[in-house]
């Protein structure tokens, strides 16, 4: 008879070989303040050049004090799913004040922006044959995709002759899911909003921009890459754990596909609501962030100064958003970069594959609108010591 418990074991024990011989073995570290401008890991004390907290909000005063004010009110939890006791008033009033100031007829609140990605593609699946993504999609996205009964096509990153040539093996018939980001979360790179959307037109597709790395920082009021130019996707996917600095998300759409996904999107229907008293704090979040022209040109202006001497660097990639990659094509030197920045003072996480396509390991740099002049010359000063350290050979 088969050990079936002695069989997984081994199996487990052989990929977990495999996978730390190719150098991409994932470990996590337990920090303290880790979205501040320096975070604590084992007492030491780092820049941090990783957090999502792009705005500082995640720290902010007037927002943490007003979580604490929801809580005394309303308690710690929700209770339930929002089909049952979950949806509270301050839950409706943020999905209100969303949809008006975004300038969609409907708004829908989900615990997390993965969340919301798989229940789009897990909903709308079901309505149509074809699914087209940019091949640099989140991985939320993919994962429902490959698991839904669509035909999943992946275009070049970027290109639209690539997108329409996907689009033309399509039926005429058939109906298509169109997916994009407005900021790439590996390269900080952004879409063509307009040029996408009219291709998805041209072609009667429904397109959904997945916005969590834009909204907030970019657009007028920080509305995100809707508001660059005024070009609005079918569907659009916002989430909270970036510029916010809370956590959860959020689809904004027709009021019909609304009440579509409130009828099927198990998502929705099986999954515990966020506290109210979160969504009680993303609203003043949100409300600052309308106001907060200052904090976002604090933010490009770190940028513009990071990038004006990073492009002499070596494996710098060019980036005109707070993503700032440094690629070095090479897992084990990724790592050896990391833990130089360590050793220089700087956190900024290693991304290896799959999240990141083979032979494209890099340091994800985040600038966040809580750095300084002098942290921007600090990372910069490391990041070309290090290039000449690893240019003699000696990393």
């Amino acid at each position: 008879m088969l050990n079936m418990k002695n069989i997984l074991q081994n199996k487990v024990q052989k990929d977990l070989l495999n996978i730390k011989s190719k150098n991409i073995y994932r470990k996590r570290t337990p920090v303290k303040d880790g979205n501040s401008r320096y975070i604590f890991i084992n007492n030491k004390k780092y820049l941090n050049f990783s957090s999502n907290n792009y705005l500082g909000l995640s720290c902010d005063t007037d927002i943490k004090k007003s979580w604490c004010n929801f809580i005394n009110i309303e308690g710690m939890g929700s209770g339930g799913s929002g089909h049952v006791i979950g949806y509270s008033e301050l839950h409706k009033k943020l999905e209100v004040w969303l949809a008006k100031w975004m300038g969609f007829p409907r708004a829908l609140l989900f615990s997390s922006g993965f969340l919301a990605n798989q229940a789009i593609v897990n909903v709308l699946g079901k309505l149509c044959n074809n699914i087209i993504v940019d091949k640099f999609i989140h991985a939320s996205i993919i994962e429902s995709a490959i698991n839904s009964k669509m035909k999943l096509q992946r275009f070049k990153h970027n290109d639209m002759t690539s997108l329409e040539k996907c689009l033309m093996k399509k039926k005429h018939n058939e109906s298509c899911l169109i997916f994009t980001e407005g900021i790439f979360s590996m390269d900080g790179d952004q879409c063509n909003l307009q040029k996408i959307l009219n291709i998805s037109n041209k072609f009667n597709g429904y397109l959904v921009l997945d916005d969590a790395h834009g909204f907030g920082i970019l657009g007028s009021e920080g509305r995100g890459t809707i508001k660059i130019e005024n070009v609005y996707p079918d569907l659009l996917v916002i989430t909270f754990s970036k510029s916010v600095g809370i956590n959860g998300a959020a689809i904004l759409c027709q009021k019909e596909i609304a009440e579509y996904f409130l009828q099927y999107s198990r998502n929705l229907i099986y999954s515990t609501s966020m506290p109210p008293s979160q969504a009680g704090a993303i609203l003043t979040a949100i409300k600052k962030i309308k106001k907060s022209n200052f904090l976002r040109k604090r933010l490009f202006n770190n940028i513009k100064k990071f990038k004006k001497k990073a492009k002499e660097l070596k494996f710098y990639k060019k980036s005109n958003t707070a993503i700032q990659p440094i690629i070095t094509n090479d897992n084990r030197l990724t790592i050896k970069f990391f833990k130089k920045l360590v050793n220089f003072g700087i956190w900024a996480c290693p991304i290896l594959p799959p999240s990141v396509p083979v032979k494209k390991s890099r340091i994800r740099i985040i600038i966040t609108a809580m750095h300084n002049e002098n942290d921007i010359d600090i990372l910069l000063q490391s990041l070309f010591k290090i290039e000449k350290i690893n240019e003699h050979g000696r990393l």
